[in-house]
């Protein structure tokens, strides 16, 4: 029998819930998941043979989690100065976040080995500090260059080129707007990855900047000020009145 431990601060429960899910779901393990104090704990159990998938499924789920929420967090808190409107500065955090994921993965796969305890806490505190290094960089950059980030054209073409890199071949977003909402479909591959719900706009263009994708297509916008951001930003192929 194969046992991996993976702990975390009790706040952060959700990480180890994610973490379980990605591994059971593709694994025939088992899992207990339990908060005590301060400290929260993921047990994953399996047969010897499965030792190796689990390893490689719990590293995966680890690596996506640094690449996204850790990552995010610690952008938000150096950047936080940057005199821009709150969702610009959502935007610039969402597009940082993703930029040059493809080179941090690699990073994190040299370094990133769960065996049979693994604590996320140290991890991030003692092996990180190459990530942590070049997300200074990136946050420096932004602040040398903050006041050029208050032209509205300048931001969308940095957003641009920041997510450019994440692009997702193939990947195609569906906006509809409806009644003052927005409904986003997520298609990969032809086939429909998520499907989402927005009350604002703030949230969309966040998640649009998440997804990166390679198309995006618009239906229920006039020629206004939504339209024209999403046009800056993504490669908008038309306005059209489809499906609801």
């Amino acid at each position: 029998m194969y046992e991996l431990t993976i702990t975390a601060d009790a706040d952060e429960i959700g990480w180890l819930e994610k973490i379980e899910s990605d591994v059971c779901r593709r694994s025939d393990a088992v899992s207990a998941l339990e908060s005590c104090g301060d400290r929260a704990y993921l047990s994953i159990g399996a047969e010897r043979r499965s030792a190796k998938l689990i390893r490689r499924l719990a590293a995966r789920s680890v690596c996506e989690i640094i690449l996204t929420d850790v990552k995010r967090r610690y952008i938000d808190r150096h950047i936080r100065g940057l005199r821009l409107s709150a969702l610009y500065r959502d935007m610039l955090s969402h597009a940082l976040a993703g930029f040059d994921k493809d080179a941090e993965r690699e990073i994190l796969g040299g370094i990133l080995h769960p065996s049979r305890l693994f604590d996320m806490d140290g991890f991030r505190m003692f092996r990180m500090s190459e990530l942590y290094g070049r997300w200074d960089d990136m946050c420096a950059l932004a602040g040398r260059h903050g006041e050029f980030l208050a032209d509205e054209r300048t931001f969308c073409d940095l957003i641009k080129f920041l997510i450019e890199s994440g692009r997702q071949a193939g990947a195609r977003a569906e906006v509809y707007r409806i009644g003052g909402k927005y409904r986003l479909v997520e298609l990969q591959s032809g086939r429909v990855r998520e499907e989402l719900i927005f009350d604002g706009f703030d949230g969309l263009v966040c998640r649009l900047i998440d997804f990166a994708p390679s198309e995006t297509v618009l239906s229920g916008f006039g020629k206004d000020e939504d339209y024209r951001r999403l046009g800056r930003i993504f490669d908008v192929r038309n306005n059209f009145s489809g499906r609801m």
